[in-house]
């Protein structure tokens, strides 16, 4: 690095902030085209509707929080039993850097502006065989360059961060500048005003084999969720500001003139030259134009081109309305939302793709951390899994039902507890170690009558188990199923012996349904 460089790049910072100042101030809600857009007289309304602030929410709360983002560090060969020496390690620095808030907030920024930036570095640890421990944060994107080399494949040459010293608050133009750079395994401090000089006192070393500055992208050209439907939210807000203006006029006037803006009094305003004076007095002059004016079917256009433009803004960013009465109705079946939300999960499954990679690296900063160390632990035999969930409404029935004809296959609890949502498994790790620790229920106790679910406490079977029985029972009652057939899929799903399976079917027997050509001679019909 040079002064001249380093120079050049603080330069270039002032279009990195202005670019990231305007993305920020639409998901704030303050619409940066109408607010520079010049005055053309009172009232001077400005309604900013924030739209992209709704579309950065929604999207963060459906596939960005911490609990949808499952990490996990297993072994590489997934047949190993001994124990998982990695995870808790991760876990602990995870928990002691705020991983879930972390998370979350880098999720939103690069929503917002496309990427954002998580700076890692290094601290003492007393914990045995750690002589040091990882500390990471998000940085503001506005503050961060990173330099890629101009390979095909391009990865990190360098970054660098810049912020000034608390005399910059003061707004003292004299303020000192200061610029970390970083590189694998040591950042150079510059600082200076106007040019940068090296200050070697404040440089580091840290065992980071890449650049310890993660850049988390949603896309490939880093740009915020919204960015192609800015012109849109700008049409939408100029509809919206010019529809109050309009109406604050014309009431202006009827106040001024009550119940005398007639085609008579204007025209003796015109033969008086009023008007004339009147259409040169500044912000007055466009008053005269209201004296006849109809506002009928104004409010009724506005409204419609606001509803028009509002809905291509949906369809473009792929993110449904959930404040419009029309979705997610309660008569709609699951399959029927689900496609609702088809073209939003296009676009978080992109995200994820994106988000995740950088999310990967993470492993390798914490493996460097763990080989500075004599902890002995080998950190090439394990790997980092993401899992990514979504935040939707819960079918608990569905999902159990689901997590029944799993566990009659021969699923794992394992893989079926992960696959449940956390409403109803809220922790699947602490669910199989309560499957292990607690004694399984005595085999002695029958089950009268297919009554399972007043037995429930007794019975040897699991709570999704229970749900698959009753439905298997249900359908021998209603003749859908024969006993015999019932029996059997209670011995192949639940693997039930004979003897319990008899058990929990009870006095349940088959409902004869009659064959067409008796229901016909029943009937007094014939039988062609």
């Amino acid at each position: 690095m040079t002064s001249e460089i380093l120079t050049k790049i603080y330069g270039y910072m002032g279009t990195v902030k202005s670019k990231y100042d305007t993305n920020m101030a639409y998901v704030q809600g303050k619409n940066p085209t109408i607010a520079s857009d010049p005055k053309r007289g009172d009232p001077d309304n400005r309604i900013p509707i924030p739209l992209a602030k709704t579309t950065v929410d929604d999207m963060a709360g459906y596939a960005g929080r911490a609990e949808d983002r499952v990490v996990s560090f297993p072994f590489v060969e997934a047949d190993r039993t001994e124990d998982n020496e990695y995870e808790p390690v991760a876990r602990e620095w995870m928990d002691y850097n705020d991983d879930a808030i972390e998370t979350s907030e880098l999720y939103r920024e690069a929503l917002a502006n496309g990427a954002s930036y998580e700076l890692w570095w290094t601290s003492e640890s007393d914990k045995a065989g750690f002589p040091i421990k990882p500390e990471y944060k998000i940085l503001k994107g506005d503050s961060v360059f990173v330099k890629w080399t101009n390979e095909v494949k391009p990865t990190m040459e360098y970054a660098v961060r810049f912020w000034k010293d608390e005399d910059a608050f003061d707004g003292k133009e004299d303020a000192t500048i200061y610029a970390q750079v970083y590189y694998p395994g040591y950042s150079e401090r510059w600082q200076g005003n106007g040019s940068f000089v090296r200050n070697e006192t404040e440089d580091t070393v840290y065992p980071y084999t890449i650049v310890p500055v993660l850049e988390y992208k949603i896309n490939r050209d880093r740009l915020p969720l919204f960015e192609a439907e800015k012109k849109i939210i700008d049409t939408i807000d100029k509809i919206v500001s010019k529809s109050i203006n309009e109406v604050d006029r014309y009431n202006a006037l009827i106040l001024l003139l009550p119940f005398l803006a007639d085609a008579g009094f204007k025209q003796k305003l015109i033969d008086m030259k009023v008007i004339d004076d009147l259409a040169g007095q500044g912000d007055n002059a466009i008053l005269p134009q209201f004296l006849e004016k109809n506002l009928a079917g104004v409010t009724d256009f506005y409204k419609w081109a606001l509803e028009v433009m509002n809905d291509y803004y949906h369809k473009s960013t792929k993110v449904p309305d959930f404040a419009n009465q029309n979705f997610g109705t309660g008569d709609e079946s699951g399959a029927a939302k689900a496609y609702k939300l088809l073209g939003l999960e296009y676009i978080a499954a992109m995200i994820d793709t994106y988000f995740n990679q950088t999310a990967y690296q993470r492993k390798i900063l914490f493996d460097d951390v763990i080989n500075a160390g004599t902890s002995g632990i080998n950190t090439d035999d394990y790997t980092i899994q993401i899992l990514c969930k979504r935040n939707l409404p819960v079918n608990a029935k569905e999902s159990l039902e689901i997590a029944a004809l799993e566990k009659g296959i021969g699923i794992s609890d394992k893989t079926i507890f992960q696959g449940l949502p956390t409403q109803i498994v809220p922790d699947w790790k602490k669910e199989l170690a309560m499957m292990e620790t607690e004694p399984a229920p005595g085999n002695d106790t029958t089950i009268p009558n297919g009554d399972i679910e007043n037995a429930t406490d007794q019975a040897t079977l699991s709570g999704i188990q229970i749900e698959a029985a009753s439905k298997i029972i249900e359908q021998v009652s209603a003749g859908t199923l024969t006993r015999e057939a019932g029996i059997n899929q209670l011995m192949v799903f639940l693997k039930m012996t004979r003897e319990k399976s008899e058990l929990v079917m009870g006095a349940v027997k088959t409902v004869k349904i009659p064959k067409p050509t008796e229901a016909l001679k029943s009937q007094g019909g014939k039988n062609e």
